[in-house]
């Protein structure tokens, strides 16, 4: 009896999973565009933590973050658009505090780094963020 329940429960996740990624309707703001770059300060990387993309019209895209590596490098997919940035210390998107990212404080929120770029269609690959 428990392995056939399992097994249902189990038939009835896949079936959620293919449903749920196999959409083909297309999004009315059109394709994510891909954005990389680096993030420094004072010409060394930041090691941990994330870029947010915050859309300046929140009808014009959502908010995405790309993960910063140990090089400080990063990658994100957004909707061609405004943003407003922000250098997030780890921790932030799970809600725990990781470790300082010697980022200045004012950079890692939104309304207060003062950072804005506009991301075109076909994204961005020069998209760095050398801070002071």
């Amino acid at each position: 009896m428990l392995a056939t329940i399992r097994t249902s429960c189990l038939a009835l996740v896949l079936v959620a999973l293919v449903v749920g990624c196999s959409s083909t309707t297309p999004s009315p703001l059109g394709e994510r565009a891909i954005v990389k770059g680096k993030v420094t300060i004072d010409g060394k990387p930041v090691t941990s933590g994330s870029v947010g993309f915050f859309p300046v019209d929140r009808g014009q895209g959502d908010e995405q973050y790309g993960l910063i590596d140990k090089n400080g490098h990063y990658t994100a997919a957004v909707f061609p658009g405004k943003y407003r940035v922000a250098i997030e210390p780890e921790g932030v998107r799970s809600g725990s505090h990781g470790k300082s990212s010697g980022v200045p404080t004012k950079f890692q929120k939104p309304d207060t780094s003062g950072i804005e770029v506009e991301v075109p269609s076909g994204g961005r690959e020069d998209l760095d963020f050398p801070l002071k």
